[in-house]
């Protein structure tokens, strides 16, 4: 069973498929094709247009990863989830959202679709929704994979650089301070007992266990 993936596991693995856009990709095997991208960065400055362009600065075409938020996966008593013991999981859905840049100084139509050999900020972040969504990380809750969230621009100076960001989600599993620790625990190998009548609803405390 693959243990519950961490925040951190999961802003790595995103990051990791980012850096599969570069223009120079690190080193894989297979080894991955050269993307359009020439800098590929984590970003937790300003949630300002002027903090993002000033990160991407003289390095467009260019994308940042950065963590935008947790909330409950939903219900109004928080992240719960009644499992088939009648147990609380508690869940988390994390946003993350990507800077995607281009600069183009022949205006709109350049910098917004682009042409021949230069892409433009549509396409380039539908390169990067294409390389994240659906993307499956281990551990995840309920093998859940990434998920899109929405696009729209964020930071645009005509015949200068043309800004767009990617929102992506994943679903995790959150450990309570009650919950118990999961190393040492013991797998159940067996379970024995009568289910009832066809009608009638599991009763784990009718059932007896080996």
């Amino acid at each position: 069973m693959t243990a519950p993936a961490t925040d951190e596991a999961v802003e790595a693995a995103l990051f990791a498929r980012l850096l599969t856009l570069k223009k120079h990709p690190p080193a894989a095997t297979p080894p991955t094709p050269p993307g359009p991208f020439v800098h590929v960065d984590r970003y937790g400055g300003e949630w300002t247009p002027a903090g993002v362009d000033e990160r991407l600065k003289g390095r467009l075409p260019g994308v940042l990863l950065a963590f935008e938020g947790a909330a409950p996966t939903g219900g109004e008593d928080g992240a719960e989830v009644d499992t088939i013991l009648h147990d609380v999981e508690q869940q988390q859905r994390l946003v993350w959202r990507v800077f995607v840049g281009v600069a183009d100084a022949r205006g709109d139509a350049a910098g917004t679709v682009g042409f021949a050999g230069q892409p433009g900020v549509l396409k380039l972040a539908r390169l990067v929704k294409e390389a994240l969504v659906g993307l499956r990380i281990p551990g995840l809750a309920g093998r859940d994979v990434v998920r899109f969230v929405d696009q729209r621009p964020w930071s645009i100076r005509t015949g200068v650089h043309y800004v767009h960001f990617v929102r992506v989600s994943t679903r995790l599993s959150l450990r309570g301070a009650d919950d118990p620790a999961p190393d040492g625990a013991t797998p159940l190998e067996e379970m024995r007992g009568t289910h009832g009548p066809p009608t009638a609803p599991f009763d784990r405390d009718l059932v007896t266990t080996t």
